[in-house]
């Protein structure tokens, strides 16, 4: 079977690059464009059942309106400024002082009538623009009932009748302008908006005239963070994208010196990887699969990484079988013979390995297992048969400047010209070294097993000690220099860090059983006995502010919150508190069919961010003191549900802790059996596996501690998603070298016997396999590249796995054991022998 496949790729290569190419233009003629496929956001990929979504949907069910559209919050504040923002009282006592004097002067504007008169409008404006079909479009489509609202509702500032009180700061240095968007917080549609919004404030040199001197104005809330996040991961796509096909072109030329050899490789991946991306994005508009945005670099990444080493354990065989005087056509289809046992076994590893991700209830991961998994059997593909129809057409051409003959010089190589890491040392030194670490194993392997599980032990400790010290913080990952970044750092010196994300809790009452609506037992929040009930609940909670790290709590008793409803005065007229009320009522009590006066919501902003480490334990702490405060009348029949920020990202750690350990364990097991399949040997594919999970939890304690040592102040942990990719990745890349490994040792036994085999296996593959993972590597680490700090802890994190794994692991740690194996094995036969021999 073997023979025929490489007999087959070698004489059919014209019509096999043919297919290749027809593949390859005809996908991309029908592929639509990835951005029309691409779901954004985070939060969105969660569960359906996660507590958060599940709030979430009743608050678009009994409010009518969508709470996490996103916002946009410009802070205009006066720092360094003691009496805070200049008020209209302020700006007339000037002018009549300058009056009197007889001064010639243009009245100056005040802060407020600046921001209620001048900014207001214009950002009202742009809201018409930009917002007014998005809203009709989402209308019609009945995603957000309220996206029909008047572009000057979506405008709110200090001047709101009801809530104009809370955007201005307790020392009135500073107050808020939120504008209200349609689509999610990481949605592009949002872009035209936000970009007209930055481009009014900062570049529009008549809006910035109209400025009063010295006011500051910055941009935050969750749309300019989204947009910010966005833009840094399609700027980090194209730069690592670059950045990896040049790094691979450069180290392919160091290694082969020929320009042909280095570009095939990367010809072949860049097919492979556009044919799996093309093919991932019909299936989405297809609806069988979902996609993000990150997706495409994922896939670029592990498959130019995987897909080179494939071509060059291929490459290297074609060399050595034309260094014996073979014809090329002999020569090929011997290699593609030879490799297309181990090369498959190695890439369905990996395939497996990652691939068990589709099991994670997070879909982002669900989607990364399809689509990296579709671009490693890609690169498989091609490398076994693509590469070797572009070998064949080039022929001789292919080893340019070095041969044109069919018999290749193997003296100025590094070992052998099927060993291709050049110049750097000479053969003979290469061989003295491989030779010399060979010899070495053999005879001190326990020593050697030691010392290096010693070296490496600290950092899996650190690993196991911080695993859970992780960030889901969204800011976390954007550089300081960031519109947004500036922007929250300017709220949070004048509003509470958590008025970034309150957390809203639904408070749903059910009826009892037997109580029939509208009777005096009844209960409704509309009515004055439904605000006593929320009004008592809140005495009981106020006292407990301090113990659950409470800022300020708002409610439908206490609109303004706890200190401002103190200072707030009521309207004289009734006509106005009739008003009022009716607006208090539409904001905090649902009106909405089957939930009329039955659910109220309360909006908790603690003294802490939202994204801080601390956030989800102080929200726990809320949610089980609840149930404490609530009035008699309320208890046993009241739901309580919570979304918000912190909410979102509560779940976001259930839901990723638990695919955690599920993927754990079907990683391990998937890779095991295919260890099991290729080796037939459990003890030693036993130890591969533990080998590789010891490396990974070094290369994570490696990780935590060089981040940590970057910024031991502002280290808030590893992104959320370095664990899960290190994992999966480095388990099952890191299988592939100790595949290929294994697989000449056991020829080399055959020639040698185990224990030489074992030694000579790490000398003929000890330059190839440490090419590869510096391609590998090399490959990784261009995810530094990107200016999210997730990708750059990931990048970090894979490359230095992979080196990890390609100099220590499986060079020195994996042939101790299989030495030690043998030795032992050695020493249980040998009484046996003597035994039957005495007999």
């Amino acid at each position: 079977m073997r023979h025929h496949f490489g007999q087959i790729a070698s004489r059919m290569w014209l019509p096999i690059l043919i297919v290749w190419l027809v593949t390859l233009f005809t996908l991309h003629y029908f592929t639509p464009p990835f951005e029309s496929v691409v779901k954004e956001g985070e939060f969105q990929f969660l569960p359906a059942s996660s507590p958060s979504l599940q709030a979430e949907k009743l608050f678009e069910e009994s409010f009518g309106k969508d709470l996490l559209s996103s916002l946009v919050v410009i802070v205009a504040s006066r720092d360094h400024r003691p009496q805070g923002l200049v008020d209209q009282a302020e700006v007339d006592k000037e002018d009549e002082e300058l009056t009197a004097k007889g001064v010639e002067h243009t009245k100056r504007t005040s802060d407020y009538e600046f921001i209620d008169q001048i900014l207001k409008p214009r950002l009202e404006e742009l809201s018409q623009k930009y917002l007014s079909a998005p809203a009709e479009e989402l209308a019609a489509q009945g995603e957000a009932e309220s996206s029909s609202v008047s572009a000057s509702s979506r405008v709110n500032t200090f001047s709101d009748p009801v809530l104009g009180e809370l955007l201005v700061s307790h020392y009135k240095k500073a107050t808020m302008v939120t504008v209200e968007l349609v689509y999610d917080f990481m949605d592009d549609r949002n872009k035209p908006i936000l970009d007209a919004i930055e481009n009014l404030l900062l570049h529009d040199e008549e809006f910035r005239r109209q400025i009063p001197h010295d006011l500051k104005l910055s941009m935050s809330g969750s749309a300019f963070v989204g947009r910010d996040m966005s833009n840094a991961a399609e700027s980090s796509a194209d730069s690592t994208e670059l950045l990896t096909v040049i790094m691979v072109v450069v180290l392919l030329l160091l290694i082969y010196r020929s320009p042909l050899l280095a570009i095939i490789p990367l010809v072949t991946v860049a097919i492979s990887r556009q044919i799996a991306i093309d093919a991932l994005i019909i299936m989405a508009s297809w609806g069988w699969v979902e996609v993000f945005s990150g997706l495409k670099i994922y896939i670029t990444v592990v498959t130019y990484g995987a897909g080179v080493d494939y071509c060059m354990f291929l490459i290297a065989r074609y060399q050595e079988h034309i260094d014996e005087g073979q014809t090329y056509e002999d020569a090929m289809a011997a290699s593609v013979k030879n490799v297309a046992v181990p090369l498959t076994a190695s890439a369905f590893t990996s395939i497996v390995g990652i691939g068990m991700m589709i099991f994670a209830d997070f879909v982002k991961f669900q989607q990364a297992g399809i689509g990296i998994s579709l671009g490693l059997f890609s690169a498989m593909c091609a490398s076994l048969t693509l590469t070797p129809a572009i070998l064949r057409l080039c022929g001789s051409w292919v080893f340019w400047p070095n041969s044109k003959t069919e018999k290749i010089s193997t003296q100025s190589g590094w070992f052998k010209a099927s060993n291709p890491l050049w110049d750097l040392l000479s053969r003979e030194k290469m061989d003295q070294v491989w030779h010399y670490i060979g010899r070495t194993l053999v005879r001190h392997p326990g020593q050697i097993m030691l010392v290096t599980i010693g070296a490496m032990m600290p950092f899996a400790i650190i690993a196991v000690i911080y695993y859970d010290y992780l960030s889901y913080g969204l800011l976390d990952e954007l550089s300081d220099d960031h519109v947004s970044v500036i922007g929250t750092d300017e709220l949070r010196k004048h509003f509470p860090a958590g008025i970034l994300g309150p957390a809203t809790v639904l408070m749903k009452y059910d009826r009892p059983a037997g109580v029939e609506e509208g009777s005096p037992e009844d209960v409704t929040f509309t009515d004055d006995r439904g605000e006593a009930l929320v009004n008592t609940m809140m005495s009981n909670l106020i006292p407990r502010m301090d113990e659950l790290n409470l800022a300020d709590v708002r409610s439908r008793s206490h609109w303004l919150g706890v200190e401002h409803q103190k200072a707030s005065t009521e309207p004289k007229s009734e006509v106005a508190k009739r008003i009022q009320r009716s607006r208090i009522n539409s904001h905090y009590v649902s009106a909405a069919d089957g939930y009329s006066g039955n659910v109220t919501r309360l909006d908790f902003i603690f003294k802490d961010d939202p994204f801080s480490r601390n956030s989800i334990s102080e929200l726990n702490a809320l949610q089980h003191a609840l149930p404490d405060v609530l009035p008699p009348e309320l208890k046993g029949h009241t739901e309580f549900y919570i979304l918000g920020a912190t909410a979102s990202i509560r779940d976001l750690k259930s839901t990723t802790d638990h695919d955690q350990i599920l993927i754990n364990i079907l990683v391990i097991l998937g890779v095991y059996v295919i260890l099991l399949l290729v080796l037939r040997h459990q003890i030693i594919s036993l130890f591969l596996i533990i080998s590789v999970f010891f490396s990974y939890l070094v290369t994570l304690g490696v990780t935590f501690a060089l981040f940590w040592a970057l910024d031991p102040t502002g280290f808030s942990g590893l992104d959320w998603k370095v664990r899960m990719f290190l994992f999966t990745i480095l388990i099952a890349i890191g299988e592939d070298y100790n595949i290929m490994l294994m697989t000449r040792i056991h020829e080399e036994t055959e020639r040698f016997g185990p224990i030489r085999g074992i030694s000579e296996a790490l000398t003929r593959t000890g330059s190839i396999i440490s090419s590869c993972g510096i391609i590998m590597a090399g490959t990784f680490l261009s995810l530094t590249s990107s200016s999210l700090a997730g990708m750059i802890q990931l990048g970090f994190a894979l490359g230095f796995g992979v080196l990890l794994d390609t100099f220590v692991v499986r060079p020195l740690m994996v042939p101790a054991f299989l030495v030690l194996y043998e030795q032992y094995k050695a020493r249980r036969q040998t009484p046996k022998s003597e035994s039957v021999s005495a007999t």
